[in-house]
């Protein structure tokens, strides 16, 4: 694409994005059942799943226990239709076993998870994954594969199956129907906090999808969830076009244990342009919008994906400003993803599976459970502070992540210096605050 066209669909975006004031943090925060407030820093496990043989992730148990080094205290785990149901009302119940046994290592190793029911460019027929064959009515027209492979959202064929499925009552009752076999086997398992209903829904370029179509069908999910009294959160996202920052039409209107799921792409990056000036501009605005949204929402907001390949100009300068935009208004993430690759992907590893420069970029001090509200907190390059109001009732620990790399640590609880373990990367904090009254932490360090 020549510059000046991705500047006209740059400025074309742009008007769509809301303006105005900083809205401050969000304060519809995610808690604990002991009444913290989270913060997640997580990764998406994994996109070898949406291609292996058994869809499962190449992770064994010792793989994952690198994320407690890592300082990731969540991970949005693909499942995919295809693999619970390949064939059409019977449920693979190996490929789910699978799924709850690396759930549960991943509980034993402290982590959380969510689960995220995945597609893209709808099956595997057309170069993509997540829902079955048997599911796919494209009308017989012919599919002719493109490059980039996100190009294939334009193909008739592919856009034929999408609006063949969000047409049949059928097919979305079956995938309700999945979702709620699903349900049935990781409803209650401790670190299970959420699952993600679809991956970046897609209707073609039909008027009108989300405000009406897609918020009927979160409706629907919300209903099954009731009807079963599952206690599991669900997390919704609005259409894959809201990845580059359009504003969201959804008008659903969520139940409590919602959360809002949007993903965070740069549109010109992606087209192959460096991130500049003008991309972090962008990030800015998109961010306030998105918050702006989760309050409209009246719900908690977690970005579940976002990234930037290593062979784009100034990637590492992306993911900076991203996640300081995290901590600048209290959001959590999930970076895309927890794979082995080469220059060309968004991995955080590479082919033989030793970290890359983007994952040092992931890895830094932050708070995981805060144990009050209305929480405040400030990283600079060799200091953290962390300030909150400490609440009645609220007895566990603050626990704040400090990478291991960092040298000479030292903690200071309300200006008094406290003892460092430095054995362990997770600084537990007592309050000792009498509730009502602000409690500060603060960590200096040398070297990174």
């Amino acid at each position: 694409m020549k510059t000046s066209t991705c500047w006209a669909v740059f400025i074309f975006l742009a008007i769509l994005v809301l303006a105005g004031c900083d809205p401050g943090p969000l304060r519809n925060d995610i808690t604990d059942k002991d009444g913290r407030i989270v913060v997640y820093h997580g990764v998406n496990v994994s996109g070898y799943s949406k291609y292996s043989a058994d869809f499962l992730p190449w992770q064994t148990k010792e793989d994952f226990a690198r994320l407690r080094d890592w300082g990731f205290n969540l991970v949005r785990y693909i499942v995919l239709w295809e693999a619970i149901e390949p064939e059409e009302g019977v449920y693979n119940e190996a490929y789910l076993d699978a799924t709850v046994q690396r759930i549960q290592w991943l509980e034993e190793l402290g982590v959380e998870v969510l689960v995220d029911l995945h597609q893209d460019i709808y099956c595997k027929k057309y170069g993509g994954d997540g829902f079955p064959v048997w599911s796919c009515d494209d009308n017989g027209i012919e599919f002719t594969p493109r490059q980039p492979w996100n190009l294939n959202y334009l193909e008739p064929a592919v856009i034929a199956a999408y609006a063949n499925f969000w047409n049949s009552d059928a097919l979305r009752g079956k995938y309700i129907a999945m979702a709620e076999h699903l349900l049935q086997r990781v409803d209650g398992l401790p670190n299970v906090i959420g699952l993600d209903i679809m991956n970046e829904p897609f209707n073609g370029f039909a008027l009108g999808f989300e405000a009406c179509t897609l918020s009927a069908f979160y409706d629907d999910v919300a209903a099954m969830r009731e009807k079963n009294g599952f206690s599991t959160p669900l997390y919704f996202e609005p259409v894959i076009f809201m990845s580059a920052g359009f504003r969201t039409s959804l008008t659903f209107k969520p139940r409590p244990g919602f959360v809002f799921a949007p993903h965070c792409y740069d549109l010109l990056c992606e087209l192959g342009m460096g991130y500049s000036a003008g991309g972090k501009s962008w990030m800015q605005r998109v961010i306030r919008m998105r918050v702006r949204e989760a309050e409209r929402f009246g719900t908690p907001m977690l970005f579940g994906e976002f990234g930037l390949r290593s062979d784009v100009d100034g990637y590492l300068d992306y993911i900076d400003d991203f996640v300081n935009l995290m901590d600048t208004y209290h959001l959590s993430w999930t970076y895309y993803s927890f794979d082995k690759g080469s220059a060309s992907d968004y991995a955080i590893l590479d082919e033989n599976g030793n970290e890359r420069e983007n994952l040092s970029h992931l890895v830094r001090v932050y708070p995981q459970r805060i144990a009050g509200a209305d929480y405040e907190s400030a990283l600079q390059e060799n200091r953290f502070d962390l300030s909150y109001t400490v609440q009645a009732g609220v007895t566990a620990p603050a626990i704040i992540f400090v990478p291991p790399r960092l040298q000479d640590v030292r903690v200071w609880v309300n200006d008094t210096e406290i003892e460092y373990a430095h054995d362990s990367p997770y600084l537990t904090v007592p309050n000792v605050s009498v509730p009502g009254t602000r409690q500060t932490v603060l960590i200096i360090w040398t070297g990174k």
